[in-house]
């Protein structure tokens, strides 16, 4: 008896099941048009956006989901990646679509369709992750990264004091006997001369190069000769007056050197010489109108008898002058 009376029964419960399974067109009923253009929180967080009677437009991909109300479509939305956002049908076929579109959608006008976009809110009573900004694998790299600009950047040094030196002895090769004008004066190059073998050198520091080394000498009104040193961008410079006679003159011979100096003397003056004769570099005289002997000497002319008298009382200077002299004929 029981089991005749369940058999009766079950044709009714699914009947009153099937009347109240709720269609595709329900749903689109229950949200348009009471909801068209609103925005509803569908679930916490998570709001959607009901655009009624609106479909996306024919060319814009759609892929058909299998969510059973419009929220679960949305939400479907929400968890695809490259969804815009889903339109929900009481049309025949399918009744969820997810829209793929990287932004908002050109719409056309559908009856019985609507589109739904949405919006996740953020907590704002959420916490925010605290990053460290130096995490300790980071810290080792750090200091790695400075030892190794440290390293590359003594390399860069030594890279560039050795181009300037290349530079350098190109350029000595080049223009050695040159004139060359800076500030208005004319300047000849003479390179292997050293500025400290000179009469009252005077170093001023160093510069970059020989060009900054002329230009700090061509400032100073009286300075007759500078010289830079390669090696360690030093820059000398002389203001002393040093026309005097040159060899050919015969004003000053050997014969009357020798009355002011020793063995002993010339010895050291020859040992000096030789030690000035050390990374040697440019050596620069000015100006080229006027008649001038140097250390390594320029002949132009004969002296006057104010440039011997000038020049008898110091006989170290001449004989360093005459050794080169004789070293250059």
């Amino acid at each position: 008896m029981n089991l005749q009376a369940l058999l009766s029964v079950l044709p009714l419960v699914v009947s009153l099941a099937q009347a109240q399974a709720i269609t595709p067109q329900q749903h689109f009923n229950q949200l348009c048009p009471t909801n068209d253009g609103q925005e509803v929180e569908i679930q916490p967080g998570l709001f959607a956006t009901y655009h009624c009677r609106k479909a996306v437009a024919s060319t814009i991909p759609v892929t058909a989901n299998t969510a059973a109300d419009p929220d679960a479509c949305l939400l479907a939305c929400e968890q695809s990646s490259g969804c815009a956002g889903s339109m929900w049908s009481g049309r025949s076929g399918a009744s969820c679509y997810l829209v793929q579109h990287s932004g908002e959608p050109s719409l056309r006008n559908m009856d019985r369709v609507v589109y739904m976009t949405y919006r996740r809110a953020t907590d704002p009573f959420a916490e925010d992750e605290v990053v460290d900004p130096f995490p300790s694998e980071c810290e080792d790299e750090l200091e790695d990264c400075k030892e190794r600009e440290q390293a590359l950047n003594s390399q860069l040094e030594t890279c560039t004091s050795q181009l300037t030196a290349t530079e350098a002895s190109a350029r000595c090769t080049r223009d050695n006997g040159k004139i060359t004008r800076t500030r208005g004066k004319s300047w000849e190059i003479q390179c292997s001369k050293e500025a400290e073998c000179l009469k009252a050198a005077q170093n001023i520091g160093t510069r970059d190069n020989l060009q900054q080394c002329i230009e700090a000498c061509a400032d100073r009104s009286t300075c007759k000769f500078v010289s830079w040193k390669v090696s360690a961008k030093d820059c000398w410079v002389s203001d002393a007056n040093r026309k005097t006679a040159n060899k050919q003159s015969n004003c000053f011979t050997r014969r009357e050197k020798e009355k002011y100096l020793d063995s002993k003397e010339k010895s050291r003056l020859a040992e000096k010489i030789d030690i000035c004769q050390v990374n040697l570099n440019y050596t620069i005289y000015y100006p080229l109108t006027e008649e001038y002997i140097s250390l390594y000497p320029k002949t132009n002319g004969k002296p006057d008898a104010k440039d011997i008298n000038a020049n008898e009382p110091k006989p170290l200077m001449w004989a360093i002058v005459e050794k080169c002299m004789e070293e250059k004929t």
